[in-house]
């Protein structure tokens, strides 16, 4: 059951597109909604660094002057970050039906996501907490999906998760628990599930696909069962613009190192690819 979600938030348009996923997840849920925004100190602790050693080689007052004046720089940036944070907040707040709040905490991006992510039951965030750059996604979110031990929605253009759904299932732990935290959604989306197996050998995919649809029965929606053989991303990214897949759902990480060093290359693959909202769930 999903009671609470949290909405890592910046300052890029993916970003804000998360934060209205967000919302719309937790007015569906009735669950309580928390946006965060991490006051980032990698800069700072950088600059430190670079300004003192100068100091010390030259033993004079440009390096610490030269320190103060980037400091100050930083300082100002965050605040203006903060500024549209808060603004886009202010934006949402009237259309929040139960709880919600925003935290700011000081740190690294990653690590203070991954301290607030231990309180929460789904994570919803943009591929870009700063400004988009086309193509790109940005190491946070990585970095995050990695280490979460909750579910994580990744959004870029595409607010609304849709009606026509897709999962990725292999048999993993992690895909399995994916089929669970979908489960979960099913009532307040009333969507097709498209079960996707990828693998060469018939029997076996026959098999997962009918695990997958043994355990979606009980929800009583309507079930596509597809079957592929090569490689997972790419037949993924197939189906999503063959099926006009609004949503896609697929395990990550938890499994053994070889497994994750795969999956981490499809779960890259596909994020980059795609537009419409992933959820990727961990073992």
């Amino acid at each position: 059951m999903i009671k609470s979600i949290l909405v890592p938030i910046g300052t890029s348009k993916c970003s804000f597109t998360a934060l209205k996923t967000g919302v719309n997840l937790a007015n569906l849920l009735k669950a309580t909604l928390r946006l965060l925004y991490v006051e980032d100190t990698t800069k700072m602790v950088a600059v430190i660094v670079a300004c003192r050693g100068v100091a010390g080689v030259s033993m004079g007052l440009p390096g610490i002057q030269t320190e103060k004046e980037e400091l100050e720089e930083i300082r100002e940036e965050i605040e203006k970050e903060k500024e549209v944070v808060q603004k886009y907040y202010n934006e949402v707040k009237e259309q929040i039906e139960g709880e919600h709040s925003l935290v700011v905490r000081t740190g690294k991006v990653t690590e203070e996501i991954l301290k607030e992510i231990k309180t929460v039951d789904l994570v919803v965030m943009g591929k870009s907490l700063k400004k988009d750059v086309s193509g790109e996604i940005q190491s946070s979110l990585f970095g995050v999906i990695q280490k979460a031990n909750k579910p994580m929605i990744a959004v870029h253009d595409v607010e609304d998760l849709g009606k026509n759904i897709l999962i990725a299932y292999d048999g993993s732990l992690s895909a399995n628990n994916s089929l669970k935290i979908l489960g979960d959604l099913i009532p307040v989306l009333s969507p097709k599930i498209n079960i996707l197996t990828v693998k060469n050998d018939k029997d076996e995919a026959s098999h997962l696909l009918n695990e997958g649809e043994s355990y979606f029965l009980p929800y009583k929606v309507e079930i596509n069962k597809l079957w592929k053989s090569g490689k997972v991303a790419e037949n993924i990214i197939k189906k999503v613009e063959k099926k006009q897949i609004s949503f896609v759902v697929m395990g990550g990480y938890g499994d053994n190192k070889f497994k994750e060093f795969l999956l981490g290359s499809t779960t890259e693959q596909i994020l980059k690819a795609l537009d419409i909202p992933v959820m990727v769930c961990n073992a």
